[in-house]
């Protein structure tokens, strides 16, 4: 995912589970936001483990790369 972000790394706003579950459907996958477990929005660049629950008893991990546009 890109987004705006200052020379600290720090992002300009924050990446939420919506922001996740709309770049996966631009990339062919339909995941609903409710389905993306974050502790917390996420806030600086880098790498993240995300855990998807994809129904009772069925969940993955994908891996998010946050970078600056």
């Amino acid at each position: 995912m890109k987004i705006k972000a200052g020379q600290n790394g720090k992002v300009f706003g924050s990446v939420t589970g919506a922001n996740i579950s709309d770049a996966l459907s631009s990339a062919g996958y339909e995941i609903d936001k409710k389905k993306i477990i974050l502790s917390q929005p996420i806030k600086t660049l880098g790498t993240y483990d995300i855990d998807l629950k994809l129904m009772e008893g069925i969940s993955s991990k994908i891996v998010v790369t946050v970078e600056a546009e």
